[in-house]
């Protein structure tokens, strides 16, 4: 009697099986679903500088100190800061249109620190704290308009040299 060895046994069975699994389903023609793949174009958004940030007119005194911009336009001042109210001189919030798509999220990121630098010079003033209204992010109305007004605080020196300081800024907003 001829011994024969169950493993090789074992794989016939294995290797005949998966041949009739191919042909079982090459016969079949294989099995397919559909599914559907769509997007939204959503406008971007826009933001244009109606009116600039400005501090106004102000007397450092011995000490100096800062000067605030809240972003409703209110004013103040710390240290020996003299603020002057003129109107050659007006002080108010930065103020931005914005236009996108309406009901729609966004959020605003402000600059950590600007230089403002004298007109005819090279003396400085830092510009910083930045705040904003809305605060951190807002929602565009139904009809996809909103405004944002930016405010920030300055920080003179009691030596600060007299003159017109000036220097730019960025405000980004993104949808969420």
């Amino acid at each position: 009697m001829k011994y024969r060895k169950p493993f090789h046994s074992a794989s016939i069975f294995v290797t005949l099986v998966c041949m009739n699994a191919v042909r079982f389903a090459a016969a079949q023609g294989g099995v397919s679903s559909t599914a559907s793949a769509t997007t939204t174009i959503i406008q971007g958004m826009s933001v244009t500088n109606t009116s600039s940030l400005r501090f106004g007119a102000m007397i450092p005194g011995a000490l100096g100190g800062t000067s605030t911009v809240a972003p409703n336009g209110s004013r103040s001042a710390t240290g020996t800061i003299t603020l002057l109210t003129s109107s050659s001189f007006p002080s108010s919030a930065a103020s931005f249109n914005l236009l996108g798509a309406p009901n729609l999220a966004y959020t605003i990121t402000l600059p950590t620190s600007v230089i403002l630098t004298r007109q005819g010079g090279s003396d400085t003033i830092l510009l910083a704290a930045f705040t904003s209204s809305p605060a951190a992010s807002g929602s565009l109305s139904s009809t996809g308009s909103g405004t944002l007004s930016v405010g920030g605080t300055i920080t003179i020196t009691g030596s600060q040299a007299a003159g017109l300081y000036s220097g730019s800024f960025t405000v980004t907003l993104a949808y969420q």
